[in-house]
């Protein structure tokens, strides 16, 4: 069978497969995939295309201009691929590491892996194509996929800092399978260097790579909540379960469950998408004041938030409640007048669990709430 015939059914089943996996994700994100993930999946299928037009035209002698022509184009495009994943990343793993600020400094090595693609017709270093037609690899052409993986080991580093620095159980889990995007793509192309060319594996490892990255956002959506981003109710009951069993010795763990107050009436004068805004306002103030302190905030529904803290000392109620809502209100002055928070606030203590914990806080929410109206 010619072997031609093999790697264009092969790339036009990856094809279909990039299609469905790329409609899948705009489904998901409802439209709105990241300009950066949008760029690989072109890359991607720009790739296909190269391949099959390389596979019918290598070999042919009258075709050699456009063989050459078609190659730089592809190697160019490969030489970019893994610095797009690599800043993709730095948005999917937000981390403190420093590799955000030097990010246009680590575009370095990728415009050189550009630069060797392109000057291959007059110096043969990444590949050639003699008078016959027939394309030949050359002794650099290593250097672009190194380069790559070099890129997407970095996004790997990334993921695994996001890892350590995340609190949240399911967090981890997610970030520890992302950190292993590279590894199928490793594989299979190192398969490719033993096969003749044309076989599609980069792009077989690439598709599996999409798929566990589709897989981790699918993963993220369940644990999120949609509007404010904050980690939703299943992600609060899952950490205050193990945070309740982890608890340091001598530590004090609150929780404190918050209600947006006047929504209703924000609600009926704004309108809904004013009262989505309204509980942005809320959710980032919140999370920008006890982010610091390494405590975390959660939408548990509706106008709720839950934020649980746990401390060497015991917390200032008074203080906790007057520094939120003096928060809130600045945060709200440009749109509403004292935006504010009724606050419930509970102490885990010896005789506590789960349950009464949550409810304790509750109670205490009704009771300030009953006191105000």
């Amino acid at each position: 069978m010619d072997y031609r015939i093999v790697y264009l059914n092969a790339q036009f089943i990856f094809a279909i497969l990039f299609i469905v996996l790329y409609a899948l994700e705009r489904i998901s994100r409802k439209g709105q995939i990241p300009k950066k993930l949008g760029a690989l999946y072109f890359c991607f299928m720009l790739t296909l295309l190269l391949d099959s037009a390389w596979i019918i035209i290598d070999g042919r002698p009258e075709l050699r201009t456009a063989n050459i022509v078609l190659n730089l184009v592809y190697l160019s495009i490969m030489a970019s691929i893994g610095y797009i994943w690599f800043l993709y990343t730095l948005d999917m793993f937000p981390s403190k590491t420093r590799l955000r600020k030097y990010r246009y400094i680590l575009g370095l090595p990728m415009i050189v892996n550009v630069l060797l693609a392109l000057s291959s017709p007059a110096t043969g270093l990444v590949f050639s194509i003699d008078d016959a037609g027939i394309y030949t690899r050359a002794p650099l052409h290593l250097i672009s996929p190194a380069i790559n993986y070099g890129y997407m080991l970095l996004g790997s580093y990334a993921a695994l800092v996001a890892r350590k620095e995340a609190l949240l159980t399911t967090d981890k889990r997610r970030l520890a399978v992302a950190a292993f995007f590279p590894l199928p793509i490793l594989m299979l192309v190192s398969l490719q260097f033993l096969l003749p060319p044309g076989l599609p594996a980069f792009e077989g490892g690439v598709l599996i790579s999409l798929l566990l990255l589709y897989a981790t956002h699918q993963h993220l959506l369940v644990t999120r909540d949609q509007v404010t981003s904050l980690p939703n109710r299943f992600a609060f009951e899952s950490y205050l379960m193990d945070k309740i069993k982890s608890i340091q010795p001598g530590n004090h763990l609150y929780l404190i469950e918050g209600e947006l107050d006047n929504f209703k009436e924000i609600n009926e004068t704004f309108g809904h998408s004013t009262g989505d805004r309204v509980i942005k306002i809320a959710a980032d103030t919140l999370t920008n004041l006890f982010s610091r302190y390494g405590s975390l905030v959660f939408r548990y529904g509706g106008i709720q938030f839950m934020i649980i803290i746990e401390s060497p000392q015991p917390v200032d109620e008074n203080k906790i409640r007057n520094n939120i809502n003096k928060r809130l209100s600045e945060a709200g002055k440009p749109f509403f007048k004292n935006l504010s928070l009724s606050l419930g606030i509970a102490e885990f203590t010896s005789d506590s669990n789960f349950k009464s914990l949550i409810e304790e806080a509750d109670l205490n929410l009704y009771k300030i709430r009953s006191e105000k109206d």
